[in-house]
């Protein structure tokens, strides 16, 4: 069930888009907050699928915004949806240096919502279910040496590599 955590404090807009969401899938969770700070706060503690966020909150910039939702765990590859005024270019061309993933203009069109949405979800299941085939197959092909114990190198599923072989691969190694 995909997960998207809607930071908007207009009600209106945020009824809107509520409602867009639960026509992406009938099994779709929504999470919705009127201010960053909560929504930051949530999505520590939980998956989330995407993330649509209005560029012009009062509580933080956008380029904060996004800054600290890449900080979360597994927050590089998590979709993060601005929605600007079009009319903003400088807005715009921010959010996206910023690493924004996407934009929607406002007023949100619904067809375009609906496509962009979509495809995010469906890429972030995608990358999810890479990352977990690629673990596994790592895990199941590969069985760390006992020198890899107590190390500090973090690899992809949980053992540790000794920071001088870092660039080896562990059949190499």
């Amino acid at each position: 069930m995909p997960t998207i955590l809607i930071v908007e404090p207009d009600v209106a807009r945020s009824r809107h888009l509520v409602a867009l969401s639960r026509a992406i899938s009938s099994h779709v969770q929504i999470e919705h907050f009127v201010a960053p700070e909560p929504a930051l706060a949530w999505a520590q503690r939980h998956s989330t699928d995407l993330v649509l966020a209005n560029s012009l909150l009062t509580e933080m910039d956008a380029f904060n915004l996004i800054r600290r939702f890449r900080q979360l765990p597994d927050g590089e590859h998590l979709p993060l949806v601005m929605m600007t005024p079009w009319s903003n270019r400088e807005v715009r061309r921010q959010v996206l240096e910023a690493g924004a993933t996407d934009l929607l203009a406002m007023p949100v069109d619904d067809l375009e919502f609906h496509a962009r949405c979509t495809n995010l979800i469906t890429q972030r299941r995608q990358h999810r279910l890479i990352h977990e085939r690629a673990c596994w197959l790592e895990k199941k092909s590969l069985k760390p040496p006992a020198r890899y114990a107590g190390a500090n190198r973090k690899h992809c599923c949980g053992w540790r590599r000794p920071a001088n072989t870092a660039t080896k691969t562990p059949a190499t190694t």
